[in-house]
């Protein structure tokens, strides 16, 4: 799913739940194409979609020093309110001076540290993540999280949001209208990138982001 149909879905959900946002996971490549914020900002109108609406999950590589076009983009969605999301947080990919520099509003941990909570190092680490993202005023998302023992240590960690099985399995876009009309919602879409796209099988997969804390 793009930038234009994930705007055109969340538009849609919207009406069933003002308040929900969709993220939609973006590569380097994508971000670096000089026609990208273009199509970022026709998917929006053409939806009707308010940018606060629309969160991009942008892989650590993207703020690679040298990467110039990518940190362009970045800094002209901010202009257009679209919030930012950096991905793999402790996989090696982020710098801290990208960090501070950039117009970003979530740190995502990476779910090989996630898996990793209950364990002692690896609190620590995750523990880190959250106190970085903490420090510079940013959310704490952690990714793939599979238990409630683990969504307890995240959220006593710092980690304020996640999303993975535990919070819900993957949705096909009709389930996700479903569920989204019966109620209030606890979370937003997150549309899988291109690494994860095909695993919830057949339909449209989606994955619910809740929040680990209010």
């Amino acid at each position: 799913m793009g930038a234009q149909e994930a705007c055109l879905a969340a538009a849609r959900w919207r009406r069933l739940q003002p308040d929900l946002t969709v993220t939609v996971d973006v590569s380097p490549r994508q971000v670096a194409d000089p026609g990208f914020v273009g199509s970022v900002r026709r998917a929006l109108l053409e939806a009707g979609l308010p940018s606060r609406a629309l969160v991009l999950g942008v892989g650590g590589v993207v703020l690679r020093p040298g990467d110039e076009a990518g940190r362009a983009s970045l800094e002209e969605l901010a202009r257009l309110d679209v919030a930012l999301s950096v991905d793999d947080v402790g996989t090696g990919c982020s710098t801290l001076p990208s960090l501070r520099r950039l117009p970003v509003q979530e740190l995502t941990v990476d779910p090989s540290l996630v898996r990793g909570v209950g364990e002692p190092e690896g609190a620590a680490l995750v523990g880190a993540i959250a106190g970085l993202a903490r420090a510079l005023g940013l959310r704490c998302v952690a990714a793939g999280v599979e238990s409630a023992p683990q969504a307890a240590a995240l959220a006593e960690l710092g980690c304020s949001r996640a999303h993975g099985d535990h919070v819900s399995p993957p949705l096909t876009e009709p389930r996700l209208t479903e569920l989204l009309g019966s109620g209030p919602a606890v979370a937003g879409p997150r549309v899988p990138g291109p690494r994860e796209a095909g695993a919830a099988g057949a339909g449209r997969p989606l994955a619910a982001l809740g929040r680990l804390e209010e």
